[in-house]
C-alpha cells in the first residue's frame, strides 16, 4: 500500500495508471486517489477539513505530465475520495440527478478548496466519486463533470441502503462511462456519462414512433414574424413577414434587432431507439415540441438561459417544431441535444431534413 508523496497534505494521494486492451504499454485513463483529510479545529470553518492547495498542485502536475505524454491530450480520468466537494450541493434536486438522497444535504467540508476548479481547467476528470453519507448513492453532472457516490458497505456503517458498491466500466479511448449499483440482490439500474441519461428511464418512458416517411432534402422550414411578444403564445399576433427555408436553426437572416420571432420546423433522423436530452439556449423565449409534444420549455422574456427536456424516441424520422422570440435588446438562439452514444452537440445540417 502506497503513502503517498511525503511533501503534500494527507495519506495515500497517487495517480493510477489504467494501461490499453490494444497497445499494452499505453496508458489510457488515469485513476486519482486523494485524501480528503478529516476534521478540522477551527470551529468557524465547519466539521469537516478540505483537500489543500499543495495536493491540487500535485494533482495539476500529474496531469499536465500525462496529457503532455499522450501529444498534449487529456487523458479521461476519474477522482476518488471520502468527503464531498462542495459542489455537490448544486446537482441536488436539480431534476437530473439520479439515485437517493436520503441525507437530506451534503455533509462536505464548507470551505470551497478550488479542486472542482481545477478539475475544470486540466479537462481530464469525467468523474469524482465520494463516500461520507452514508445514505446518498446519487450521481449528477455539474458543469460536464459527473459527482458521484459509491454505495454504504459495512455491516457496523449507519444508514438504511442495501449494502453494496458502486461498478465504473470506462469505455477504452474515449470520455465515457457507464456506472450502477451492486448488491447481493442483483445489479441496479446503469447511469451513461456524459448523457446523463439511466436505464430506468429506457424502460419506463414511452417512445414515440417514428414517422413513416423517407427522408427528402436537407433543410428546415421556417416563419418569420414581426411584433412585440413576451411570451411564446404572443407570436400567434405578430405579423408573418416571410417564409422559405434554410439549414438549420438560425435567426441571423432578422430584419430588424428586436422585436420579431420565428417558428421553424423540420424533420430530424433519430439513429437508433432511445432516450433524448434536447436543449435550447436562447434570449429571449423559445420552445421545442418534438412529434407535438413540448419537450424543452424556455419560454418568457429573458436574457441568455439554457433549458432542456427528455423525450424518448424511436429510430427514425421525428419532426422538430422550434417556436422562438426576441424582445428586445440581446438576442442569441442554440439548439442540441444528446443521446446514450451520442455526447452532447449542436443539431447539424446533416440530421435535418426538409417536411412535406
Amino acid at each position: 500500500m502506497a503513502t503517498g508523496p511525503e511533501v503534500i497534505t494527507g495519506c495515500g494521494n497517487c495517480v493510477i495508471p489504467v494501461y490499453g486492451t490494444k497497445k499494452k504499454d499505453k496508458v489510457e485513463a488515469l485513476l486519482y486517489c486523494m485524501d480528503s483529510n478529516d476534521y478540522q479545529s477551527n470551529k468557524l470553518y465547519g466539521a469537516y477539513d478540505w483537500i489543500h492547495f499543495d495536493q491540487i498542485d500535485w494533482y495539476r502536475r500529474q496531469s499536465a505530465r500525462f496529457t503532455e505524454g499522450n501529444n498534449g491530450n487529456p487523458l479521461p480520468a476519474l477522482a476518488f475520495f471520502h468527503i464531498l466537494l462542495i459542489e455537490y450541493n448544486e446537482i441536488r434536486g436539480d431534476g437530473k440527478t439520479y439515485g437517493n438522497d436520503r441525507e437530506g444535504g451534503v455533509a462536505s467540508s464548507k470551505i470551497n478548496s478550488g479542486m472542482f476548479a481545477s478539475f475544470v481547467d486540466m479537462k481530464d476528470v469525467m468523474g469524482v466519486f465520494a463516500g461520507h453519507d452514508h445514505d446518498n448513492d446519487y450521481i449528477g453532472i455539474n458543469k460536464g463533470i459527473a459527482l458521484g457516490y459509491g454505495r454504504v458497505t459495512g455491516a457496523d456503517a449507519y444508514g438504511s441502503l442495501k449494502r453494496g458498491a458502486r461498478i465504473i466500466e470506462l469505455l477504452e479511448g474515449e470520455f465515457r462511462f457507464e456506472t450502477w449499483i451492486s448488491t447481493p440482490s442483483g445489479r441496479e439500474a446503469s447511469y451513461y456519462y456524459p448523457s446523463g441519461l439511466n436505464s430506468e428511464e429506457e424502460q419506463t418512458m414511452a417512445y414515440l414512433p417514428a414517422l413513416r416517411k423517407t427522408p427528402g432534402k436537407h433543410g428546415t422550414a421556417y416563419i418569420y414574424y414581426e411584433g412585440k411578444c413576451k411570451r411564446i403564445a404572443d407570436i400567434a399576433s405578430c405579423k408573418k413577414v416571410k417564409e422559405g427555408v434554410m439549414k438549420n436553426f438560425s435567426i441571423k437572416e432578422a430584419s430588424v434587432a428586436d422585436h420579431f420571432a420565428y417558428e421553424f420546423r423540420t424533420l430530424m433522423n433519430v439513429p437508433e431507439k432511445g432516450i433524448y436530452r434536447f436543449y435550447t439556449f436562447s434570449d429571449d423565449g423559445s420552445a421545442l415540441y418534438v412529434d407535438g409534444q413540448l419537450v424543452v420549455d424556455n419560454d418568457g422574456g429573458h436574457s441568455g438561459r439554457r433549458s432542456e427536456g427528455k423525450v424518448a424516441l424511436e429510430k427514425g424520422l421525428h419532426e422538430l417544431r422550434l417556436l422562438y422570440f426576441e424582445d428586445y435588446m440581446g438576442q442569441e438562439l442554440e439548439v442540441g441535444y444528446s443521446g446514450k452514444n451520442i455526447p452532447e452537440t449542436l443539431l447539424s445540417d446533416d440530421v435535418l431534413f426538409l417536411p412535406e
